[in-house]
């Protein structure tokens, strides 16, 4: 069952969502991260599941529930998602244009639509005959 707040993070492309069929859930993250949980007891800190942390905007950084599933994403300064990992060894990240449309997506599956920033050349200067020149990407 995949809850309404994993469903959003979805590829809803059909190129995306081809990568994804093929990926095998429930894989073991060998040492990808260090579950929250596990820090916590370490230092001596009491809680409960779920463990929910939000950033300043009320977007959920960290989820952890007490069947040893959790979930962390990174977010941009419009509050939409840049990265997603979860403790099935998937992760997913998005690269967004100035109106928030996503321009590149990638994921842990193989899968790559668009054009990744660093492959780009928009914003570069380049100069010709002595005249400086910023290139934007049409």
């Amino acid at each position: 069952m995949v809850n309404s707040w994993e469903a959003t993070f979805t590829p809803t492309n059909v190129t995306s969502a081809r990568c994804c069929i093929s990926f095998k859930l429930n894989q073991l993250a060998n040492g990808v991260m260090k579950k929250l949980s596990e820090t916590y007891k370490e230092l001596g800190i009491a809680f409960t599941f779920p463990i929910e942390i939000e950033d300043a905007n009320g977007n959920q950084t960290y989820y952890e529930s007490s069947r040893n599933y959790w979930c962390k994403r990174e977010y941009d300064a419009k509050s939409n998602v840049t990265y997603y990992e979860n403790s099935d060894d998937y992760w997913s990240k998005w690269e967004r244009d100035s109106k928030g449309n996503i321009t590149y997506y990638e994921n842990s599956c193989g899968c790559k639509d668009g054009t990744p920033r660093s492959q780009s050349c928009a914003g570069k200067v380049i100069e010709v005959d002595g005249k400086k020149y910023k290139l934007t990407e049409l």
